[in-house]
Order: structure tokens, then sequence, then C-alpha cells
């Protein structure tokens, strides 16, 4: 059984959007794809599931980075055009989010300095409109 869900969320809650499909996953829902950027569908799980879920901003292209994800048991699901959702089981303990061989101080300030790119640029064309 599948179903489709619509749920809106910005650019600055993309951990909402995790914890978001995680709690779908406890309720038996698994994310398996989105459509049109806001609705997102499912396949039923007979039984709760337990998956660490990560929202991802990858314009940025570093050779390997989804290759080591991948080596770790990540699946990967694309959101949109830059986006995309990465998804792991676990059993007890939620395993740690996207370590890779990158440098994990520099990914978490890419991720929000491109966000933050992106709402300048929105403002910059939109601004002349009022």
């Amino acid at each position: 059984m599948y179903k489709n869900v619509w749920f809106f969320y910005t650019m600055f809650q993309f951990e909402k959007l995790e914890q978001w499909l995680e709690q779908m996953a406890r309720e038996g829902w698994v994310y398996s794809g989105t459509k049109y950027l806001y609705r997102f569908e499912f396949k039923k799980s007979p039984y709760p599931v337990y998956l660490a879920y990560r929202v991802d901003y990858r314009a940025f292209q570093l050779d390997g980075y989804l290759n080591d994800l991948q080596k770790q048991g990540w699946a990967i699901y694309k959101l949109s055009k830059y986006w995309s959702v990465c998804s792991k089981g676990y059993a007890t303990n939620k395993p740690p989010v996207l370590k890779t061989n990158y440098d994990e101080d520099t990914l978490p300030y890419l991720r929000k300095s491109r966000i933050w790119q992106i709402a300048v640029t929105i403002l910059c064309f939109t601004a002349p409109m009022f």
C-alpha cells in the first residue's frame, strides 16, 4: 500500500523535515520518493521502522561523498535538483549523521551557508517588485 502526503516546509526547516520523516517511519510509513518537492510518497511497512533521515544539500560536488555514504549503508533519494534525503535503519542507537572521510566541520557549514546564499538571491530578485 502506498500513501501520498503533502508536507510544506522552507529551506530553513530541513531538521523539521528530518524529524517528520522519522516519525512517519515509526508509524510504519517508509519514505520512497518525492514529487513536486512537497508531495512525499510512502510505502506501508507491516511494522514500525526505525530510520534516521538526513536532508542534505549537495550542490557542492565532492568526489566520493555519496559513495562514502552508500558504503556506510545510507540509502539516498533525490528530493529536488540539489537536495537529497538519506536514510539508514537502526535497532537501538541512532547512527551518527552522515559521517564521511571529509572534514565533518566543513559539511554542515557548506550546507547552511548555501541555504543563506539561496535566500539572499531570492530576496534580491523579488525586492524590486515591491
